[in-house]
Parts: structure tokens; C-alpha cells; sequence
């Protein structure tokens, strides 16, 4: 292709824009130096794993979310894709249900080689949850018990 080959952004905020390599990478360096510069003052950074609650498999991806038209699944997944261009570790762990019984993920991210940060992180949120979980458990059984 070499550097005049260009790419077209298909959605999001930079939808209809076209550039050549060259300029993507640019672009993308310079959101490297960005997320780099963030980490400098933060250790990990936590966010859901996507932007919308879980929806039916039945359904390819929501077309909106907070009264924003999406055009594609990509825009669904921003969170997790975002961070994968910027080579940051990430991971999602279970952390909980919706009110109807549906999955939900927290991802937690690292700076650029903080893997193990990462994974150290991850294992320990588990770890909360599942004690937090069981504590839950035993007082609803306390309770129940009591009457």
C-alpha cells in the first residue's frame, strides 16, 4: 500500500475523515504520548468494560446508547478497543449483575508493560467481590433464619 494509502473513520468523532498512514500513525502516537502522560500520575485506570448494559444476543449491537446513534458494533466496544491501540494491559473481571440477572464487567488498565500491575489488580478485585459476595450470602441467610 505504502505511505499514500489512506483509511476512512467510519464512525465516532472523527467519522468521514481520511488521512494517510503516516498521518495514523501520528495520530496514534500522539495519543500514546497521552495515555503515557496519564499513567505517569495514575497506577491503573477502571471503567466499565463496555459502554452499554448487556443486550440480547438476538440484537447485532445497540443503535443507541444516551441518545447517541451508534453505526457499528465497534462503537459498542470504545472502552476495550481504546486502550488495546495504546499497547495498555488490560482486563475485564466479572463484577456483578444488572437487576435482571445480566453479566457485568469492570476493566481494569495499566500503563504500557504494568502486566503484572494488571493481573495483581484483577486478582485482587476477584478476591474482594467473592468475599464481599459470600458475606452478602451469609447475612441473607442469617436473616432468613431469624424468621
Amino acid at each position: 500500500f505504502g505511505t499514500q494509502a489512506r483509511c476512512s473513520m467510519g464512525s465516532g468523532p472523527q467519522k468521514g475523515r481520511t488521512m494517510t498512514l503516516g498521518e495514523a500513525r501520528e495520530e496514534l502516537g500522539r495519543l500514546q504520548d497521552q495515555v503515557d502522560r496519564w499513567f505517569e500520575a495514575h497506577e491503573l485506570l477502571i471503567t466499565p468494560t463496555v459502554i452499554t448494559r448487556p443486550f440480547a444476543n438476538k440484537i447485532r449491537y445497540p443503535s443507541w446508547i444516551g441518545g447517541v446513534s451508534l453505526e457499528s458494533y465497534v462503537e459498542c466496544m470504545a472502552m476495550t478497543y481504546a486502550f488495546s491501540l495504546t499497547h495498555c494491559p488490560s482486563i475485564s473481571v466479572p463484577c456483578g449483575r444488572t437487576g435482571d440477572g445480566l453479566p457485568v464487567g469492570l476493566q481494569i488498565i495499566g500503563a504500557r508493560y504494568q502486566d503484572a500491575r494488571v493481573l495483581c489488580a484483577a486478582k485482587s478485585i476477584e478476591d474482594w467481590l467473592r468475599s464481599n459476595n459470600n458475606n452478602n450470602n451469609n447475612n441473607n441467610n442469617n436473616n432468613n433464619n431469624n424468621n
